[in-house]
């Protein structure tokens, strides 16, 4: 990975060139059993998540962690879970509170329990990861108020979960970080809990698929343009109404947010979002770090037996955690 700031702006400058390791990795999985999932039903897609996500191997980190797990009661007599990880010795005086991606349709708390034992360990912060329900089964706003929801619950129990007084971060990816980025948004607007930070991950943050990444990496990069229209098919119904934007890139008024840290892929069809909005942010005079992973693919960050995969993970987390100190 590298600290170059990629934008659309400089693609005349540069020559993309996809990582070799994630080339053999690409055709491997197309090369497989893999089907398109938006030829699926909510129940096979679902399936060939879980099988894909089985085989991926990621060592856990050799500090052993505390580990609890809350359930949270909703409306309807429905209810969403908390993954609380606690390192044996806090280095960085905050608390994560992680959403996981997958579209909002697919993925879970589970399939991100070792990396957020990575988080965990390798930042020296308590993680809280969070699993709010999935579209289509609960579209939009759902996802959304289920995030803001065990925010507050997070907050209001501070001190039983041994974070009072620390930092409050929002962070995701992919579609995580589009929640992490709606929360920020509406604890501004609800005069909710101070936010130090939002962490976005190659952040889905529109429904708008003309950007030049959605043409450049249309297909063979796993996460495919039609992939997302399909994802966002099922968060965001025709018929959905809501008191807010679905989108963060759409909100109105992007003033007064927390500061972020986006990071984004190179070859992803979500690159050229996470730049615009890293732009909007700053027109809105908010303080923005923004970075492409180059050579990567989105869920890069999951691809855990790929060595250069995991080690610019590593290296993003390294990023910010000193951001996270020197603020």
């Amino acid at each position: 990975m590298s600290n170059h700031c990629f934008s659309p702006d400089h693609e005349m400058d540069y020559v993309p060139c996809l990582h070799p390791e994630l080339k053999k990795f690409l055709q491997d999985v197309y090369a497989s059993s893999w089907r398109d999932i938006t030829t699926l039903s909510i129940e096979e897609a679902r399936n060939q998540f879980n099988k894909y996500a089985e085989m991926r191997k990621f060592p856990k980190p050799l500090q052993n962690l505390d580990t609890s797990d809350y359930c949270l009661s909703r409306e309807d007599n429905q209810h969403i879970s908390l993954r609380v990880y606690q390192p044996k010795i806090s280095e960085v005086d905050a608390v994560i509170i992680f959403y996981h991606g997958g579209g909002y349709v697919l993925s879970s708390m589970q399939h991100y329990d070792v990396f957020c034992r990575w988080l965990c360990s390798e930042l020296g912060v308590t993680v809280v990861s969070v699993d709010y329900r999935l579209a289509p089964e609960h579209p939009f706003p759902t996802p959304i108020e289920d995030g803001y929801f065990a925010l507050e619950w997070i907050v209001s129990e501070a001190e039983k979960l041994l974070i009072k007084d620390k930092r409050i971060i929002v962070a995701g990816d992919s579609a995580g970080a589009h929640l992490a980025a709606m929360v920020s948004i509406l604890s501004r607007d609800r005069a909710g809990p101070k936010i130090a930070w939002q962490w976005l991950i190659y952040p889905w943050l529109d429904n708008d698929f003309t950007h030049p990444s959605y043409q450049a990496y249309a297909t063979g990069y796993l996460n495919e343009t039609a992939t997302m229209k399909w994802f966002d098919k099922h968060f965001m119904p025709n018929n959905v109404k809501a008191a807010f934007s679905g989108y963060p890139s759409q909100t109105k008024d992007l003033r007064n947010l927390p500061p972020a840290y986006i990071v984004s892929a190179e070859h992803d069809p979500l690159r050229d979002e996470a730049y615009v909005y890293s732009k909007k942010l700053e027109v809105a005079d908010n303080v923005v770090h923004y970075e492409c992973a180059l050579g990567m693919i989105h869920g890069f960050l999951n691809q855990y037996s790929l060595s250069v995969s995991f080690n610019s993970t590593m290296k993003i987390f390294g990023k910010f955690r000193s951001i996270l100190c020197s603020d």
